[in-house]
C-alpha cells in the first residue's frame, strides 16, 4: 500500500492546485479570456462547473483515503499477529527443545563450569528470545521493504519508466546505507562481544546459594567478580567516533540518492512528454 501513497499525494496537488481562469464577461475591455471562449455561457456557470469538479474529486480522494487507511489497519495487523504468532511458536518450541536436551544429558555435562546451573539457565531464558528477535520483527521489515520496492517500481514503470531505471539503479546505494544504519542503531557488527556464559553461571550459583554467600560475607567479592566479568561496558572514543560518521554517511548516501531521483524527475519532466501526475 505504500507505494499507493505516491499516487494519492500526486492527485492531491493536481487537485489543489487546478488552475481556475479569470473569466471575464465581455462587458469591459480586459486580457482576461470570455465565458465564450472557455466554452460556456457565463462565467458564473463555468465558475459553478469548476467548483463542482474540484468538489467531486476531493469527495473521491476522501474516499479513496478512506479504504487506504482502513486496508493499512487490516493489513498491519494481519501481519503483526501473523509474525507474532510464529515468532513465538518457534520460540516455545526451540526453549522446550533446549530444555529437554539439557535433560538428557550426563550429570558430569554439568560439571562444566560453562554448563552450570546458572549458565544453562542464562541459555534457556535468552538463547530462544534471542532468535526470536532475529525472525519477528526483522523479517517483517524485510517483507515490508521487499513488496515497497517492487510495488514502488512497478507503478513507476508504470507511469514513468525512465524514472523506474533510475530508481533501480540506486537501490544498490539506498541498500548499503541503510544497512549501515541498522548495523550501528540496533549493534549487529561483526565485532560485537558474545555474551560470556560465566556471567549467567556467576549471578545463578550465587543467587542460589545466597544463604552461603551472605553467612560468609562474600557479598563484595562476588560483586567484584561479576563487574570483572562484565569488563568495561564504556565505549571507546575511536568507537564511537567511527559509528558517528558511519551513521552520517549513511544519512548522507540515503538523502543524495533522493535528491538524484529528484533532479532526474524533473529533468524527465521538463524534456519528455511525462506529466507531474506519472512523477
Amino acid at each position: 500500500l505504500y507505494p499507493f501513497w505516491g499516487y494519492m499525494f500526486a492527485r492531491m496537488i493536481s487537485v489543489f492546485f487546478t488552475p481556475i481562469a479569470a473569466c471575464s464577461d465581455g462587458d469591459s475591455p480586459t486580457s482576461n479570456p470570455t465565458a465564450s471562449v472557455l466554452g460556456y455561457p457565463t462565467c458564473r456557470e463555468y465558475f459553478d462547473r469548476q467548483a463542482d469538479k474540484l468538489w467531486d474529486d476531493a469527495v473521491g480522494l476522501s474516499y479513496l483515503w478512506v479504504v487506504v487507511a482502513v486496508a493499512c489497519i487490516v493489513s498491519n495487523a494481519l501481519m503483526f499477529l501473523g509474525f507474532g504468532t510464529a515468532s513465538e511458536r518457534l520460540c516455545f518450541r526451540i526453549r522446550n527443545l533446549m530444555f529437554s536436551t539439557y535433560l538428557r544429558q550426563e550429570p558430569a555435562y554439568f560439571d562444566d563450569p560453562e554448563n552450570a546451573v546458572g549458565s544453562v539457565s542464562s541459555r534457556l531464558a535468552s538463547d530462544a528470545t534471542l532468535l526470536k528477535a532475529k525472525t519477528g520483527e526483522p523479517l517483517q521489515q524485510i517483507l515490508i521493504m521487499v513488496f515497497g520496492c517492487l510495488g514502488g517500481i512497478v507503478l513507476a514503470a508504470i507511469f514513468a519508466w525512465p524514472i523506474a531505471l533510475m530508481a533501480i539503479g540506486v537501490l544498490p546505494v539506498l541498500g548499503f546505507a541503510m544497512n549501515m544504519q541498522v548495523e550501528i542503531m540496533l549493534g549487529q557488527s561483526k565485532d560485537g562481544a558474545k555474551e560470556d556464559p560465566a556471567i549467567g553461571a556467576l549471578a545463578g550459583e550465587s543467587l542460589g546459594a545466597i544463604r552461603t554467600v551472605t553467612a560468609f560475607c562474600l557479598q563484595k567479592d562476588v560483586a567484584r567478580r561479576y563487574e570483572n566479568l562484565l569488563g568495561d561496558l564504556t565505549m571507546k572514543d575511536s568507537v564511537l567516533a567511527r559509528k558517528s560518521v558511519g551513521f552520517g554517511l549513511s544519512f548522507s548516501l540515503q538523502h543524495w540518492a533522493w535528491a538524484l531521483l529528484m533532479w532526474f524527475g524533473a529533468w524527465v519532466l521538463d524534456n519528455s512528454s511525462f506529466g507531474f501526475e506519472d512523477f
